[in-house]
């Protein structure tokens, strides 16, 4: 009996020691089984950009028109014009009133633009304060408007128009003394621009994205 004390302590132990390791993972099964699943995390939505984009050229008269310009973001107002967008717009062609000489506009401010719904797509108008040069001669605080055609159907479409610092009142001209940009009523054009360029486009592309 002496001798059987010893083993049977041995045994008990290890009967001990497994309930306990069973009891352990009992538990931790238990605490799997009534864990809430993780929630899986929602994909990143992607935010639009409101942009315009165009590149390209078209003739006129027999010679070839080229532009460039891109708008995007800006801050839209209840009159649906976006102010102070990023932006930036280029244009070549000719200037045929006195002769066919080269005439150039760079923006130098883009101020508001506008996306619109049309039947066979999307227009974008563009307006700000321009420099231009015709023939040798630079001329600045000109007022552009780009309306720019992304068509659905057909071929898309370009028009530049210019105005020169001269006053409203005058034939071309705009009023930039009376132009406040934080007042959208302050812009005064007169009803006839000083140039203008328009057609489809024989290459290149503008693109909408509303």
């Amino acid at each position: 009996m002496r001798f059987l004390k010893p083993k049977i302590s041995c045994v008990i132990i290890v009967l001990l020691l497994a309930f306990g390791t069973m009891s352990l993972v009992s538990q931790a099964l238990a605490t799997n089984t009534l864990a809430p699943a993780q929630a899986q995390p929602s994909p990143v939505q992607a935010t639009k950009v409101v942009s315009a984009t165009g590149n390209g050229w078209f003739m006129r008269e027999g010679k070839k028109d080229e532009f460039n310009f891109y708008v995007n973001r800006g801050t839209l107002k209840a009159n649906d014009w976006r102010y102070n967008p990023n932006g930036q717009a280029s244009y070549t062609g000719r200037d045929f009133k006195t002769a066919p000489e080269v005439i150039q506009a760079w923006s130098t401010k883009v101020w508001r633009y506008k996306i619109e719904k049309i039947d066979d797509g999307y227009r974008v108008i563009i307006a700000g304060i321009a420099t231009v040069k015709i023939g040798d001669t630079w001329r600045s605080n000109w007022w552009f408007r780009i309306t720019a055609k992304d068509a659905t159907a057909g071929k898309d479409a370009f028009m530049l128009q210019l105005w020169r610092p001269i006053g409203a009142d005058k034939a071309g001209g705009w009023s930039p003394k009376d132009f406040d940009a934080t007042k959208p009523g302050s812009i005064h054009l007169n009803n006839a621009p000083a140039y203008q360029s328009q057609a489809t486009l024989g290459g290149g592309n503008v693109k909408i994205t509303p």
